[in-house]
């Protein structure tokens, strides 16, 4: 049973340490929700209440597993088809790349693996037109990280798309079919997309740590149409803990079947590998992980200073829900939840080869946008991983993967290289993060006088903002609102890689001159002023 005494100290102790205001948590064994409980506040200073489990917070990237079951029930109705390329039910659906958008099916979408650079938008368009021009004009002229049905990357895009999917063939926005076939038939009844029927209720707010090291809540809502089948949804643990109960019970709830179990088992089944030494996979809008031997199906979320973790095993009937308002170690308290419960779980391990393989794979330099800068080195017939500087052995794991290795035969990364019909390997993912194979020099350096260009400061819808200025004589330094910072060396003339900030690349007007810089992918941020 839970040992509640030491799961609630567990808690306390890690929102002490990360200087967390508000958590809330909620545990379900067997399809009831044994515990759920608040934490701390909402706001730090006056404008805070106690949190409880009725608290809402925004849940971010778990609104995809939502979404995602959303747009099963739409396949359970024959309203869509996991595997015929979408443009069938979206005809005037474009990319720049014409032959991919013909191609990307909602399987691709909800796996991940339509081939979506990620991004979004903190502060966005209210009104609910706003999806559908996002769909139709904005992604049109994006240009996609690797074709569909190459590998997983993982972006807000492929939500946001399966979402206007959803409200082209039902008619209805995506936000009133949230409500009507989820949160309804769910008895979700406190979730929402509108932030301003959740301020009728208690919500979390945001915090900035500001340079003297404080923390204060920030009052800004975010609210973005186009990005909110990805991230939009505000709920709270309670609801979160019934909408987990119906996924680890077939698809009842309350002894009523909402979703069949066919397509409950076809979103938890693995579709797109993650190249990892204890296997994992990404289903249909939902990761695929083990604690142990234990199988856990599972999401996390993470926006401005919210984040948010769902984590069921369905095998066991056992699921934890975790929010809270500033980032903590998470998983240390989830896995406390699952030591009690399950305390006959065993650990996992990787068998590795005893010496390294000689394998036939040419050297090059791969850029991530998530990670940065690595090159695959070829030394005395065995591959090594290079990253910041450092070198690795790569020893083998099975078919693709290969794990890298320190002096002591410590595990520092899992390095998965996907297959090509022909010619060499041009993508890989390490650490569950795609790469693309590039050509660079590392003789290449822009001198201070050409980094000006790129120095001042940008924002990214008002609400945050990175510094850029120059620092010695080729690097670009690079200090977010919280005064968080970091060195970048340039790649070429537009992307720039980094340790603390893997990767920026920048953006230009029709004059040549810098209009704006797009963090890790496409988070987006607009110039506003100049700094050197």
């Amino acid at each position: 049973m839970l040992n509640i005494d030491r799961f609630e100290s567990l808690i306390q102790e890690e929102m002490q340490t990360a200087r967390v205001p508000g958590v809330a948590v909620a545990v379900v064994l067997n399809k009831e929700i044994i515990y759920a409980k608040g934490f701390g506040v909402t706001a730090v200073g006056e404008s805070g209440v106690p949190v409880t489990a009725e608290t809402l917070f925004p849940i971010a990237s778990c609104t995809k597993p939502l979404t995602g079951t959303l747009l099963m029930r739409l396949v359970q109705a024959g309203q869509v088809e996991l595997d015929v390329p979408i443009r069938q039910f979206l005809p005037d659906f474009r990319l720049r790349d014409e032959s991919a958008a013909e191609r990307i099916t909602l399987r691709m979408l909800l796996s991940h693996q339509a081939g979506f650079r990620d991004g979004g938008t903190f502060i966005g368009r209210a009104d609910s037109a706003g999806l559908a021009d996002f769909a139709s004009e904005q992604l049109s002229q994006e240009e996609l990280f690797a074709p569909p049905g190459k590998l997983y990357c993982y972006s807000n895009r492929n939500s946001s798309l399966a979402g206007y999917l959803a409200e082209r063939v039902t008619g209805k926005a995506f936000a009133r079919l949230m409500e009507e076939e989820l949160f309804i038939p769910l008895g979700m009844n406190s979730s929402t997309l509108d932030p301003a029927r959740a301020e009728c209720s208690s919500v979390a707010r945001a915090h900035d740590l500001r340079a003297d090291g404080a923390i204060v809540p920030v009052e800004h809502v975010l609210q973005s149409a186009e990005d909110a089948p990805a991230l939009g949804v505000l709920s709270n643990v309670l609801d979160m803990a019934r909408f987990a109960i119906m996924h680890i019970n077939e698809g009842q709830i309350d002894g009523q079947a909402y979703l069949h179990p066919r397509w409950v088992a076809e979103m938890h089944k693995p579709h797109a590998d993650l190249f990892s030494g204890i296997p994992s996979a990404y289903g249909l809008h939902f990761i695929l992980s083990y604690y142990k031997d234990i199988l856990q199906v599972r999401h996390f979320g993470g926006l401005h200073s919210f984040c948010s973790a769902l984590v069921t095993a369905p095998q066991e009937q056992v699921a934890v829900v975790v929010l809270h308002n500033r980032d903590l170690d998470v998983m240390k308290i989830v896995n406390r939840a699952f030591d009690d419960l399950l305390p006959a779980a065993k650990e996992l391990s990787v068998n590795l080869l005893p010496k390294p393989l000689e394998i036939d794979r040419p050297p090059g330099f791969y850029l991530g946008e998530k990670i940065g800068l690595l090159e695959i080195a070829s030394e005395a017939g065995s591959l090594r991983l290079v990253v910041q500087g450092e070198s690795f052995t790569m020893r083998h794991v099975r078919d693709e993967l290969y794990l890298a290795v320190d002096g002591e035969g410590n595990e520092v990364a899992s390095v998965g290289f996907i297959p090509e019909a022909e010619g060499p390997t041009r993508y890989l993912m390490l650490n569950k993060t795609p790469l693309k194979r590039i050509d660079y020099d590392p003789a290449f350096v822009l001198g201070r006088e050409q980094l000006t260009r790129y120095a001042g400061t940008y924002s990214h819808c008002g609400v945050l903002t990175l510094h850029v200025t120059v620092e010695g004589d080729s690097l670009l330094r690079f200090q977010d609102h919280e005064g968080s910072a970091g060195l970048l060396m340039a790649v070429d003339h537009e992307r720039f890689v980094g340790d603390d900030f893997p990767y920026a690349e920048f953006y230009f007007d029709e004059e040549g001159a810098v209009s704006g810089l797009g963090f890790q992918g496409g988070w987006r941020f607009e110039k506003v002023g100049a700094t050197c």
